[in-house]
């Protein structure tokens, strides 16, 4: 499924109305600096990754899952727009991209593990915790235990979410 892999001169795409879904790969080390994934599609899989040339992308209402990696290595991604209704947020998803700010919808039930490792997103420490805001209204997701070998915890109340890996090394 790596249609338009390694496809560097591809720098504009029109995806069809008819499209529900986007694989892995398919899109993987092309020339876009800007896309956008339209809300026919449902489920997008590691599709994007190593795009250097990838500056923005706009996730439109409708689409529901980012699965693994899709934006995965994608050094220069600065931009990333992702709508209300997005429900999953699969593990490594901006991991090795410059984004610095995310707004993160309310309908996010879930976020895999590493999916903002290597980021240069700003996370606010807390009781002996790192956080990501998530949306507007305040609340956090916790992305990573500081102290490891702290043998108690407290979530903090407005957590809404815990990362896969939050724990991981404890």
């Amino acid at each position: 499924m790596e249609a338009f892999f390694y496809c560097q001169s591809l720098k504009k795409f029109h995806f069809p109305a008819s499209l529900t879904r986007i694989e892995n790969g398919v899109f993987s080390y092309n020339g876009f600096e800007e896309i956008t994934i339209p809300g026919t599609v449902k489920y997008v899989d590691g599709a994007f990754g190593y795009s250097d040339t990838l500056k923005k992308v706009v996730v439109e209402e409708g689409v529901e899952v980012l699965d693994w990696g899709a934006f995965y290595g994608n050094d220069n991604l600065e931009t990333v727009i992702l709508p209300e209704g997005l429900r999953y947020i699969g593990s490594q998803q901006f991991c090795y991209s410059s984004i610095k700010t995310l707004d993160i919808p309310e309908s996010v039930e879930y976020i895999g593990s590493g999916a903002f490792d290597y980021t240069d997103l700003e996370f606010v420490p807390y009781n002996n915790g790192l956080y990501y805001p998530k949306g507007s209204n305040g609340k956090a997701i916790l992305v990573e235990v500081e102290d490891k070998s702290a043998t108690t915890f407290t979530v903090s109340a407005d957590t809404v979410i815990i990362l896969p890996s939050a724990f991981t090394g404890s």
